[in-house]
């Protein structure tokens, strides 16, 4: 009985989710009297016949009518499923002024009547005087794939000078993996609608959803100042009597709420080597060496470029636990420009066990938007050979090629088999001293006696630039990813950089704690607290100018 109960509520969601829709649209929700308006109908249906489609407009005369047809597959339930859209197109004109209404949309596909609810926009004589200033939220595409990237601007449009912007509230983009970017305070002049207005960035977003259905982007809250010239006092003949450049006002400006449609990835086809990233990707994999000895390590970097959200992409395992010992994986994302991100992964191996590791092609695949595909690439993994003390493997000594101990020498003058797995000696280097030890000594104790006896030669010595300090405000990953890359110029990496910095270890740890923090609030979402210690930042200021 409860299968068979299970059975027919499957089979009521199936129909559910195919049935069909009905969807309707006005291109504005205020038209000027003499200027057109267009209203949208799409219809979402199985059946193959066409719909029939009816509406009853009020104070307003159809003039046009375009329609278009497409089609979609996809799996439901473990069957593919066709689905068909009809789309009917309606330039309407506003007869007089009022509203202009649509009521009664209607249509009838498959013996059944969907219904939609009424549209009406407003008939006004005379078209609005354009804004001085207004916020608007741009999309560089309306319709993404979940994991796609999308660049979300927000522009102030003003006819007038502004100065002195500061962003009030921040968008949140919640349901987005997402990096912000403050753009350099730069205009442009741009004709919207007939009018020229100034066009300046505040604030950028390239954003990546992470789920489907219709998103919405966040607004942002922008307050500025402008130069008032209106009140200016004048003379009796009309000349200004201020030669100053006028009151300043402030104003708070909102951009409106915008929607993004998200469609989910194709579910036929999916590569089990699918690494989840959208958009087009290079793979570069570099091995410190192809020989090693037991118990030492050997060095791997994996280099991703690409479009796709690098956060989210997981390190791929590249040998197993046979004849290495593996450490956990370091990983660092960096933007390479406004288009492309770099995420290097840098693995360390332990050697335990000698032995050959054949040459072996590891296959990665993403998924290309552009062609709806997910494309495949290859990864060549070079032949690896461990040679000591360790444990034998069958790929060097086979039992193919043992010999008995009891055998008779060879003549190596007559033998012309070839020796393998001959390895040349491995020297270490040795530090040689170059400067004789007293000469020194000598002049450390001269730099000595002049830091002692010449303020003048101190100054001159340990001067340098004013190191600043991270304040508890200041704690986010961008500010601390940009106070690192300032002060600690040295190393491949973040981590790399603190490790190789004159700081105390107490201090190097701090900060590494802090990294991994606000790496994980910007790029998973996480709320970790970022503790700020005043003697760690003291530290910073004294190992870069010195405590003298």
């Amino acid at each position: 009985m409860k299968v068979i109960s299970s059975f027919i509520i499957a089979f009521f969601l199936m129909n559910s989710y195919a049935s069909s829709q009905l969807e309707a649209s006005l291109s504005s929700s205020e038209v000027v009297l003499g200027d057109s308006l267009t209203l949208t109908i799409k219809v979402i249906h199985e059946a193959a016949d066409e719909p029939f489609v009816s509406f009853l407009p009020v104070n307003a005369e159809v003039i046009n009518k375009r329609q278009s047809r497409s089609t979609r597959a996809f799996l439901q339930g473990g069957q593919l499923v066709e689905e068909r859209a009809t789309t009917n197109v309606y330039e309407l004109q506003p007869v007089k002024g009022g509203y202009v209404h649509i009521r009664q949309i209607k249509a009838d596909i498959d013996k059944k009547v969907l219904k939609h609810k009424s549209l009406r926009a407003k008939v006004v004589k005379e078209a609005r005087k354009p804004k001085d200033f207004f916020m608007k939220a741009e999309l560089s595409k309306d319709e993404v794939f979940v994991g796609e990237a999308v660049d979300v601007n927000y522009y102030l449009y003003s006819k007038r000078d502004t100065t002195m912007h500061v962003i009030k509230k921040f968008p949140l983009l919640k349901d987005f993996l997402k990096r912000f970017e403050i753009p350099r305070s730069q205009r442009e002049r741009v004709n919207l609608g007939g009018e020229l207005y100034y066009r300046q960035l505040m604030y950028k977003a390239r954003a990546y959803p992470t789920k489907t259905g219709e998103l919405k982007i966040d607004p942002i809250t922008l307050e500025f100042k402008y130069a008032d010239y209106r009140n200016r006092r004048r003379d009796i003949f009309g000349m200004s009597m201020q030669f100053s450049t006028g009151r300043y006002k402030e104003r708070t400006l909102r951009s409106k709420i915008e929607k993004l449609k998200v469609l989910p990835l194709p579910v036929e086809g999916v590569p089990k080597n699918f690494t989840g990233l959208v958009g087009k990707h290079n793979f570069n994999l570099s091995i410190s060496s192809e020989k090693v000895i037991v118990n030492d390590a050997l060095e791997a970097r994996l280099e991703v470029t690409g479009e796709g959200a690098l956060e989210k992409f997981d390190p791929v395992r590249l040998f197993d636990d046979t004849y290495f010992e593996s450490f956990d994986p370091k990983a660092e994302v960096s933007e390479i420009n406004a288009l492309e991100t770099k995420k290097i992964i840098d693995y360390t191996y332990l050697a335990k066990k000698s032995g050959t590791i054949p040459q072996r092609v590891l296959k990665l695949s993403y998924f290309d938007p552009e062609k709806r595909e997910y494309v495949e690439t290859d990864l060549t993994i070079p032949e690896i050979s461990i040679f000591g003390s360790g444990t034998k493997s069958e790929t060097i000594a086979s039992n193919d090629v043992k010999q008995s101990n009891t055998s008779a020498p060879k003549d190596l003058s007559d033998s012309e088999e070839e020796i393998e797995k001959l390895v040349g000696p491995f020297y270490r280097e040795k530090d040689i001293r170059v400067f004789d030890l007293k000469i020194l000594n000598l002049i450390l104790f001269l730099i000595l006696v002049a830091i002692i006896f010449f303020p003048g030669f101190k100054k001159f010595i340990f001067s340098g630039r004013k190191v600043k300090t991270l304040g508890p405000k200041d704690l986010n990953y961008k500010n601390l990813h940009d106070y690192l890359l300032y002060y600690f110029p040295e190393g491949d990496n973040l981590r790399d950089r603190i490790e190789k910095s004159p700081l105390p270890p107490a201090t190097k740890l701090y900060f590494k704690d802090l990294l991994t923090k606000a790496e994980k609030n910007e790029y998973k979402s996480e709320k970790n607290k970022l503790e700020y210690n005043k003697r760690h930042m003291k530290e910073v200021v004294k190992a870069l100018n010195g405590s003298h």
